[in-house]
């Protein structure tokens, strides 16, 4: 029954049975009630809980520490046992806190962080956790402020393994709530395991549930949940090969489209240049031209043979007859040789052979380039 303020005592735990929400007869989930033995907590809100288990899965025991009540503040931890659903007062201190958080570190490890000591909000802070953060060895029992990396594996604690009976490292005698059993047979199968007790030199184990019993749905989701996950990731990472194929085979495109311009332009300059070789061999027209014979120049009309003379300038070209002088401005050319098909000139008072006299006239020097 709840108190005046509305709390709900402790000497009934209200658990819910996860894997009947996903069971097509339950779409709700299902919820069962159970009623706790041994000395039981104050009705508190704004409190923590953690949860650690013996080394052989023979009792789960939740830790359940601080809050506050309807006119009290709370600094002391308690711990229910399952599946005994037994409460077993473990610490009781000075330092009320409430509104705080707990965490489990490692095995054996709880850190406590913030929450208030009292409603005096306005009050100077006095705290004896440095900085709000609490240190508690869930196996001796004992609050520190520095957290042990090295500490061994969680053990149950003596007070306990006296309670529900066994060792620190498990094989509680307690599978059950005692004296009458579990409240609801539902409730007994989600936690019904045959124990036997542990032989000479080994731990105890449980044994495993019978063929009869709820199946394990908690398994079956999590081998769902993994396959279904495994075959997301590889979905996707299919799509992104295949997006990636695309994309370098429209960059591969682009460059290849790239190279084969790059390649017709380098033909065309190659062109370019072979063409600008070819002009620069080209003989600029003209480059060479014959120098045009000055005017006025020697032409007898009617003649069939034109003479041209060059000058001596003091020098013989020719040879000369004996009848005359080297120094004779004309000279007669004695004789030719019979291929040579070169008119004989006449020299002075002779006839030409067509009977007449001709003239010649000496011409300018050739200007010279």
């Amino acid at each position: 029954m709840a108190d005046r303020c509305g709390q709900l005592p402790m000497d009934e735990i209200d658990i819910f049975d996860v894997a009947s929400y996903y069971n097509a007869s339950t779409p709700d989930g299902t919820w069962y009630k159970q009623k706790t033995s041994g000395d039981t907590p104050d009705p508190r809100i704004d409190f923590c809980l953690i949860l650690a288990s013996a080394p052989d899965g023979s009792s789960h025991n939740v830790y359940l520490y601080g809050g506050r009540g309807t006119d009290a503040f709370f600094d002391d931890i308690w711990v229910l046992s399952i599946p005994s659903f037994t409460w077993t007062k473990v610490y009781q201190g000075q330092s009320p806190r409430f509104g705080h958080t707990c965490h489990q570190v490692g095995d054996r490890t709880m850190i406590t962080v913030g929450g208030a000591a009292n409603d005096n909000w306005h009050a100077p802070p006095c705290d004896w956790e440095t900085k709000g953060v609490g240190v508690f060895d869930l196996s001796d029992l004992i609050w520190g402020s520095v957290y042990n990396a090295s500490a061994p594996a969680y053990a149950v604690p003596t007070p306990i393994a006296a309670r529900i009976g066994g060792s620190p490292s498990g094989g509680a005698a307690m599978y059950e709530p005692s004296p009458s059993g579990f409240d609801q047979p539902g409730l007994a199968d989600l936690f019904k395991v045959q124990y036997q007790g542990p032989s000479a030199g080994s731990a105890a184990t449980p044994s495993p549930r019978p063929s009869g019993s709820r199946p394990n749905h908690r398994t079956t989701i999590i081998v769902g949940c993994s396959v279904g996950g495994i075959a997301c990731i590889t979905l996707v990472g299919g799509l992104g090969l295949c997006y990636w194929r695309q994309i370098r085979h429209r960059i591969t495109g682009n460059e290849s489209s790239c190279q084969e311009m790059d390649n017709q332009e380098k033909v065309l300059q190659e062109m370019d240049n072979q063409v600008t070789f070819v002009q620069e061999m080209d003989v600029p027209e003209p480059l060479v031209q014959e120098m045009d014979v000055p005017e006025p120049f020697a032409q007898e009309m009617g003649a069939e043979n034109i003479c041209w003379e060059l000058p001596a300038e003091n020098k013989p070209v020719e040879m000369w007859s004996s009848t005359e002088s080297p120094s004779s401005s004309h000279f007669c050319r004695s004789w030719m040789p019979a291929d040579e098909k070169v008119p004989r000139i006449p020299c002075r008072g002779e006839s030409s052979p067509g009977g007449s006299q001709r003239r010649f006239k000496k011409l300018p020097p050739l200007p010279v380039a």
